[in-house]
């Protein structure tokens, strides 16, 4: 016979486990409730950057054309427009180095024979394209990645042309003079400095001062992958004075600094967080410190280069739409899926919605997967109704019309 009292001993102890298990899951419910209330927006923004893959349109294409003859360097990541004269210099490497050989925006570190990348110029007004020759560049090693353009008021023939270069010594930026009109490139300094670690893009304000962009800080693969998806705000921007010899960091905390450039006046500094995903909009102060005024959360794809509408002051940025391409097309060294990617611009919202918040519109003007792909820049120059587009894997540039 079995005991009664030890019956209810038994069912005493079942229900205090059960009701033990039942406030457990009742605290880890919470806490996770919790956790998603509280990390809603980062949820919802890593879901749309990196999961969330809508279907890619054909947009704008009937504007556009490819010019080629860039001579086995036909991945131009960045393009910047003298635009008194038309002249567009663009950054092209050898598309097959990046995916297989060195390229360190890539993560590819593989010692191989160096491939000597080559700027150009593009002439707007002719339609023609031809290289630049580096005079007094003191050896082979240059893998060029962002690009910037200094043009002195008082010297408008001469501008001073600064690029991203990831030497095998270390990345650097090199600063360049060029005559308009001419096919030379003349080396007039390599600034190195420890802050310019990862160098992304470069926007100079003078012939030897300029902001830089910090990107990924992290050589190994894991953790440059951990930066990234995690969207960690690991990256900076860093400002360089060769009349002062100084090397400051003017803005950090953000998620993947990319492109960066400026309005007319220098007043405004825009910078691209790739991984936000927004354009930070800083204000430029008289000692060259950067003070935040604004944020506009992008609405295409992963956000790359910025230009700036030399007339209207719009903004046009680039951005893969289906992230989930990228990754499989360098893997693969180009045999898959090309990433499909947009060029958008953004303006002042004139439309009703602006009573409810929207500032600005953010406009398509290209979209497309197959012809125009991997787009990391959309040039505009405003006069001449032209929008330039680079890419990092394209076999060329595209040429739009505007309107």
């Amino acid at each position: 016979m079995v005991s009664t009292k030890k019956i209810q001993a038994s069912s005493s102890t079942s229900s205090t486990q059960k009701s033990g298990f039942l406030n457990a899951f009742t605290v880890a419910t919470t806490l996770f409730i919790i956790l998603i209330a509280v990390n809603y927006n980062w949820l919802t923004e890593t879901y749309r950057l990196f999961i969330y893959n809508r279907p890619v349109n054909q947009i704008g294409l009937d504007k556009c054309k490819v010019v080629k003859g860039l001579e086995g360097f036909e991945g131009c990541e960045d393009i910047v427009i003298h635009h008194k004269s038309g002249s567009a210099f663009l950054a092209c490497g050898n598309v097959k180095s990046r995916m297989t050989g060195w390229f360190p925006p890539l993560g590819m570190w593989n010692e191989v024979p160096i491939v000597k990348d080559q700027p150009f110029v593009y002439d707007i007004n002719a339609g023609t394209v031809k290289p630049l020759k580096l005079v007094n560049y003191p050896d082979d090693d240059i893998t060029l990645h962002g690009l910037g353009i200094y043009d002195d008021p008082n010297d408008p023939q001469n501008p001073t042309l600064f690029f991203v270069n990831h030497k095998r010594s270390g990345s650097v930026i090199e600063i360049f003079e060029h005559r308009i009109g001419t096919d030379e490139l003349k080396h007039v300094e390599t600034v190195k400095h420890e802050l310019i670690h990862a160098p992304n893009d470069v926007a100079p304000i003078s012939k030897n001062e300029f902001y830089v962009t910090n990107d990924i800080i992290y050589k190994n693969e894991f953790m440059r992958y951990a930066q990234i998806f995690l969207r960690l705000p690991y990256s900076d921007v860093v400002f360089h004075s060769g009349k002062t010899n100084t090397t400051t960091i003017v803005a950090d905390g953000l998620r993947y600094a990319n492109g960066i450039e400026m309005n007319r006046d220098q007043s405004r500094v825009y910078v691209v967080c790739s991984t936000e995903p927004a354009i930070v909009i800083y204000e430029r102060k008289a000692d060259n410190r950067l003070v935040e005024i604004e944020r506009i959360l992008t609405t295409e794809g992963f956000p790359d280069n910025i230009s700036v509408d030399d007339v209207t002051n719009e903004l046009y940025y680039t951005g893969v739409v289906r992230s989930d391409e990228v990754l499989p097309y360098v893997k693969s060294g180009g045999k898959t899926q090309k990433p499909s990617a947009a060029a958008v611009k953004i303006s002042d919202n004139v439309g009703e919605d602006r009573y409810y918040g929207k500032k600005y519109a953010q406009e398509i003007i290209l979209e497309d997967s197959e012809t125009f792909y991997s787009l990391t820049v959309a040039a505009v120059d405003h006069s001449r109704n032209t929008l330039l587009l680079g890419s990092i894997f394209m076999k060329g540039i595209g040429v739009c019309k505007l309107n």
